[in-house]
């Protein structure tokens, strides 16, 4: 079976050589293949840029926040409500329905 691969890579590199690997850009550093050159407008690269940069910043701002979730090290319902949540539970405030579809309201209990 071995001697099967490699006859098949053999005749496949020599098709190879025989193309003249033309299309695999090994004409030197910084050319395209087939002679094509791209001219890209430096407003995109730029705005291609900030958004690369904004897109790993909120990557990291999210990890940052719930990758212990992500990663199973915690549930996300272990440690409360999410940010600025310093009321104890079950003080201060509760939720009050009107009716099925409609989002519960919050009301401050007076003590």
């Amino acid at each position: 079976m071995i001697h099967r691969v490699t006859a098949r890579l053999r005749t496949h590199a020599g098709v190879l050589q025989r193309r003249g690997m033309a299309s695999h850009g090994h004409g030197g550093h910084g050319h395209y293949p087939h002679g094509m050159h791209f001219h890209v407008d430096p407003v995109h690269k730029n705005a291609g840029l900030a958004f690369s940069v904004l897109t790993w910043l909120w990557i990291f701002h999210r990890a940052k926040e719930d990758g212990a979730v992500v990663l199973g090290l915690e549930h996300p319902w272990d440690h409360g409500h999410g940010h600025g949540d310093h009321h104890h539970h079950g003080e201060g405030h509760e939720f009050e329905k009107e009716e099925i579809g409609v989002r519960p309201r919050l009301v401050i209990k007076e003590d």
